[in-house]
């Protein structure tokens, strides 16, 4: 989304807030807007009044843990990615996204439980496939790291429709 357009959403955000400052999904998106933008101070006080106004949602403690994560407050993000799992444990982003929090922290070991449960919960996410790859490679497990490549690559969409 351009610059401009993220303006004017948060702008649309700040006006739905003026007349229910209680919205937390408002708070939350627009959030999202000023992580898109790179206000994550700004989105990390959206998803804080969200999780205020409603602790139940699942969202604004996942983007927070993303923000987290950002700001390089890792064990922050891994408590709120643990909560949008207790609230969502079938939640294959979180688990990536922890993974890679995990990995941030120099745990690759915890990492790989988190990448495989992912994986689990979506046998299409290619992204964890390749975070899993990369664990494998940091813990010197190359050959786990093409185990795990390898039988996967049909996983990989082909987008000029060529076949083998």
């Amino acid at each position: 989304m351009q610059s401009n357009k993220l303006d004017e959403a948060i702008k649309y955000f700040t006006q739905v807030l003026g007349l229910d400052n209680l919205a937390d999904t408002a708070h939350c998106n627009r959030g999202n807007a000023y992580y898109k933008s790179g206000k994550l101070k700004d989105a990390l006080d959206d998803y804080n009044m969200a999780i205020q106004i409603n602790d139940q949602n699942i969202d604004a403690y996942y983007n927070r843990a993303n923000v987290n994560d950002d700001l390089g407050e890792y064990k922050a993000a891994i408590e709120d990615f643990d909560k949008a799992l207790e609230l969502n444990p079938k939640m294959a982003e979180a688990f990536h996204n922890r993974g890679c929090t995990k990995h941030n922290l120099g745990l690759d070991q915890l990492s790989i439980e988190d990448f495989k449960k992912a994986i689990d919960l979506n046998p299409e996410y290619d992204e964890a496939y390749y975070s899993l790859g990369n664990a494998y490679y940091y813990l010197k497990e190359e050959s786990n790291a093409l185990n795990t490549a390898i039988p996967n690559l049909s996983n990989i969409r082909n987008p000029f429709g060529i076949s083998a």
